[in-house]
């Protein structure tokens, strides 16, 4: 019989002479760290590209508040003045043990409201006779508040004779 030998292709470089073929684990590290180079300078790009324009849209958003703020319309001209009213807490009229604190303020002009502590004082009676009128059904109502505020204001208006401007709500605590 003949015998045959097996000749083995390991470790042969492309011309059979037996040696291998370079780069191996080398090559590896370098294309790793072309890689990472080129994702680093990509990164780098992009990153200040993109804090550029959120620098821009920040500028172009303060100078448009800037102006916003110089355009600023008032509904009250002139010397105007602003009283915080003393809490009110006082109970509903329905059902009795349901409580009610409301805090205010008024805005007058000056020149028009001679003793605006005064003013307050007899404003804040007011409130507090009508909301012991009161049934906790005229709170709930989703439109509750614009009617009570409505109300109060008309009832201001007539107690200082048109001097007060409006009565502002700050808070409301229904308990």
């Amino acid at each position: 019989m003949a015998e045959t030998t097996e000749t083995s292709d390991k470790g042969k470089g492309p011309s059979g002479d037996g040696k291998a073929k370079g780069g191996g684990l080398m090559g590896l590290l370098v294309a790793f760290g072309g890689v990472t180079v080129l994702a680093l300078g990509a990164g780098l790009g992009l990153g200040s590209w993109t804090a550029g324009q959120i620098g821009a849209a920040q500028a172009e958003q303060q100078i448009t508040l800037e102006a916003d703020a110089t355009e600023s319309t008032s509904n009250y001209g002139g010397e105007i003045g602003i009283t915080a009213v003393e809490a009110v807490v006082t109970n509903l009229a329905s059902p009795s043990n349901v409580w009610v604190r409301l805090e205010s303020a008024i805005i007058y002009h000056r020149d028009e409201v001679e003793n605006p502590d005064h003013t307050a004082g007899e404003i804040r009676q007011d409130i507090l006779a009508y909301l012991r009128t009161l049934h906790l059904a005229q709170l709930e109502s989703p439109s509750a508040l614009q009617h009570l505020r409505e109300d109060l204001n008309e009832r201001v208006k007539l107690r200082t004779r048109d001097k007060v401007d409006e009565l502002v709500i700050q808070a409301l605590i229904v308990q």
